[in-house]
């Protein structure tokens, strides 16, 4: 009797350490809905658009004094 609870007092250490090692990276991956993805898509997209305008504004204000 103490044999068999004693190995699986084993066991269940065996599975805790195994489960520790695995880690967050082994965690199942939710798949995104097509809608957060085409949110995301518009959230990248106006990013964009918001650090290319100034960029475009400058060397317009550049082009514009070399005149």
């Amino acid at each position: 009797m103490l044999e068999s609870a004693s190995l699986e007092a084993w066991e269940a250490r065996q599975a805790d350490a195994a489960d520790a090692e695995m880690g967050p990276d082994s965690l199942p991956v939710q798949e995104e809905s097509p809608a957060e993805r085409t949110g995301g898509q518009e959230i990248l997209e106006l990013g964009v658009l918001a650090a290319s305008l100034p960029g475009l504004v400058l060397a317009a204000w550049i082009r514009g004094r070399k005149k």
